[in-house]
C-alpha cells in the first residue's frame, strides 16, 4: 500500500524548510553585513516589480481584445467547422 502524506507532516516539512533558509540568511547576514545591503533593496525593488505586473496582467485580463483571442493563445481543445 502507498504511505499517502498528512497534511500535518507536510505542514511540518513547510515549517522545517522555513526554519532552514531564516538559518541560513542569519548566517550569511552574521558573516557578511553588506549581503544585508544588497538583498534588501533588491527584495523591494522585486516586490515592487510583482505588484506592478500583477496590476499589468489584471488590466490586460479585463481587455476585451484579450478575452476575444484568448483561445488562440492558449490553443484550442478541438477544431470546430463552420459551414
Amino acid at each position: 500500500m502507498w504511505k499517502w502524506k498528512t497534511k500535518q507532516s507536510n505542514l511540518n516539512f513547510e515549517v522545517s524548510f522555513v526554519w532552514q533558509v531564516l538559518a541560513i540568511l542569519f548566517i550569511i547576514i552574521y558573516s557578511t553585513p553588506a549581503f544585508i545591503a544588497v538583498i534588501f533593496p533588491l527584495a523591494v525593488f522585486y516586490y515592487f516589480i510583482q505588484v506592478c505586473l500583477l496590476k499589468l496582467t489584471s488590466f490586460f485580463e479585463k481587455s476585451l481584445a484579450y478575452t476575444a483571442f484568448l483561445p488562440f493563445s492558449s490553443g484550442f481543445t478541438s477544431l470546430h467547422l463552420v459551414s
